[in-house]
This record gives structure tokens, sequence and C-alpha cells, in this order.
């Protein structure tokens, strides 16, 4: 993105990469969107990790999210953090929110390998706290995973006096 196009904000309080990539370490749940047929954004809150640089998320193997990949793999991630508010001033516009967020532009891909499902899903599972608890072959190999490989990332921050 080009800096004349920035946002102010964007250019007064970005994120560097590698902070960009520490919160998609750290953060534990976002919002996929992807197109729908007839152009329309959808919007989907998951819980998802962050690996090799890139996004993995997993659900269901089929439904609205998988159908509109299939037919384009645009996609945007969006994860974020509201940290509280900064109300200094002496109106309510004075008011500000105390945040980190990271906006991801790609490409979803959905994983049919039951192997490199299995080590994703594991990985996955280890972060939300369900470290060392089986996985069943039969439930890797119908849960769904979808791999977002970033074209673009860019983050921002907000933190009041």
């Amino acid at each position: 993105m080009d800096n004349m196009d920035m946002e102010p904000r964007m250019k007064k309080y970005p994120l560097t990469m590698e902070q960009c990539k520490l919160v998609l370490e750290k953060f534990e749940t976002g919002v996929i969107s992807t197109l729908n047929e007839d152009g329309y954004p959808y919007s989907v809150p998951v819980n998802f990790i962050y690996l090799s640089g890139r996004i993995y998320i997993h659900g269901r193997d089929k439904g609205h999210k998988i159908l509109n990949i299939m037919r384009d793999s645009k996609c945007s991630f969006t994860t974020f953090n509201a940290q509280g508010y900064n109300m200094e001033g002496k109106t309510a516009c004075d008011t500000e929110t105390d945040f980190e967020s990271v906006i991801v532009q790609g490409r979803a891909m959905i994983l049919k390998d039951d192997n490199e499902k299995y080590m994703i899903l594991r990985a996955i599972a280890d972060k939300y706290g369900r470290k060392g608890v089986e996985m069943p072959a039969d439930r890797v190999s119908n849960t769904g995973v979808i791999v977002i490989i970033p074209e673009d990332i860019t983050g921002k921050y907000h933190k009041g006096p």
C-alpha cells in the first residue's frame, strides 16, 4: 500500500511487520471475509492459528465460506483486541479506543491432505488448551481446514496517554 493512500491513523500508529506477526501469534479470534456469488462480503468469526507465515482456520468441511473459497480464493482476515477506552477530553468526541489490530489480504485454500490437516489441528488444539488430547482420524478427516496465504499484512494500534 502506498503511504499516500494510508489513512491518517495508519501513518501515525502503524505496527511493524514483526509486531503484526506477534499479534497474529498471540490473538485467539478473528474474522474471515470471503466473497459471495453475488459479490457481497461474507464475514465469519473464527478461531485461528498463525504458523510459518500462514493463517489456519478449522471448522466444518461444508458451508458458505467453503463454497465461496472454492469459487474465489480472495479473502480478508482481521484480528483485533480492544483494550479499553481513553476519555481524556471535555466532549464525548474525545473518546478513543485503545487497541491492536491486524488486517490480512490474501488467498484462501482448503487443505485436503489428512496428515497436513492433523498437524494443523494438533497445533490449534494445543493453542486452545487441548494439548495431548486425542484427535480421532475420522474426526480429522471430516474437519475442514482453511489456509490463508497472505499477500498483504497491515497493523495498527492506539494507546492513550
